[in-house]
């Protein structure tokens, strides 16, 4: 099951993650709930085109949200379909971003990857403070990035 919040124009066009965050926030107090809704959510930009992400200010909001809520990616899918993690790297990234061959293409450094690397930590910790799996958890938002990602998270949380 896919649950799909929609943003309206008016809210990407001005990072205005207020509703999305709400929601994220709202299941912090409910963890059988917060599990139940991990890697089941997916961001939509209405009146944003085909590829979302070519939009700078989409790019600016998937940046807000993810500075305000660290742990989002533990809720929404970590099918490479719907793009959660591109998304991520997109908004973070130096805005080279571009359609190659229908597809969205993203440039990033070493910055952007240590900074994602960063953010899937908190989603660790998130899971385990909700009783969760976390390396089921990190591991679909980090296989496609960066394979060896996923050893460098369990020796950080051994650490933790």
């Amino acid at each position: 099951m896919i649950r799909v919040l929609e943003v309206p124009r008016e809210q990407w066009a001005s990072a205005d993650i207020t509703a999305v965050r709400n929601v994220l926030e709202f299941l912090d107090g409910y963890p059988v709930t917060a599990r139940e809704w991990r890697g089941t959510g997916a961001i939509t930009f209405a009146d944003a085109g085909p590829e979302p992400l070519l939009v700078p200010e989409v790019r600016g909001f998937v940046r807000a949200l993810h500075d305000a809520v660290p742990h989002a990616l533990y809720f929404l899918s970590a099918d490479p379909k719907a793009g959660s993690a591109l998304a991520y790297l997109a908004a973070f990234s130096r805005d080279d971003v571009r359609l190659e061959e229908e597809h969205i293409s993203v440039a990033f450094d070493a910055d952007v990857l240590a900074r994602f690397e960063r953010t899937m930590l908190d989603v660790a910790r998130y899971a385990i403070t909700m009783g969760d799996d976390w390396i089921a958890a990190t591991e679909g938002h980090t296989r496609p990035v960066d394979r060896s990602m996923v050893r460098r998270l369990r020796e950080a949380m051994l650490q933790d």
